[in-house]
């Protein structure tokens, strides 16, 4: 059997073709993998916005006073609940055994909901309720907390109303993260 000698290459048309099939499945992945993003920093929001919830029941359950702490560790952020309280960051009690956050999520606070400042280093975010389902505003260090992932533009905002022990996501754009540091 003899095979038969073509020694055409692809045609301009077939060419075009791929090429447009190509650029349709990039175009197609790098939306799903933005949604993958924005998922995260919203599972975070959800992860504390939940944790805020269940130490509202224990701190008005519970004889030992529990507070919620958001920081940074290594690369990553995490949540913990302790009944120790802490005025300072320390390492043994903060560290990578806390719940995370997930990869690339940022943390904010903010008192003003305008001038927004990065947890890191040795700083942290620590929320406490009164025996009533008050947030203890002595203890409480923001009164809004933001969450972003760091390839996304809009900063998920977690109010926190000191006076009623309530909490609710306000969700907006901060233009260029303009007041954020």
């Amino acid at each position: 059997m003899r095979l038969k000698d073509d020694h055409r290459g692809f045609s301009l048309i077939e060419m075009v073709v791929v090429l447009g099939i190509i650029a349709i499945i990039a175009s197609v992945s790098l939306g799903v993998l933005k949604n993958v993003h924005v998922a995260n920093s919203a599972k975070a929001v959800k992860i504390v916005s939940s944790s805020i919830s269940r130490l509202q029941a224990n701190a008005m359950g519970k004889a030992d006073k529990p507070y919620l702490y958001i920081y940074k560790s290594g690369d990553q952020y995490y949540l913990q609940t302790s009944t120790v309280k802490l005025d300072s960051f320390d390492g043994s009690i903060l560290n990578s055994k806390g719940v995370a956050l997930g990869n690339g999520i940022q943390v904010y606070t903010s008192d003003d909901n305008s001038t927004y400042t990065k947890v890191a280093g040795s700083s942290f975010v620590k929320i406490a309720f009164k025996k009533d389902g008050s947030f203890d505003s002595t203890e409480t260090s923001a009164k809004y907390i933001g969450i972003r992932n760091g390839k996304e533009s809009i900063l998920h905002i977690i109010k926190l109303i000191l006076e009623t022990g309530r909490h609710k996501l306000d969700d907006g754009a901060v233009a260029d993260f303009a007041g954020v540091s």
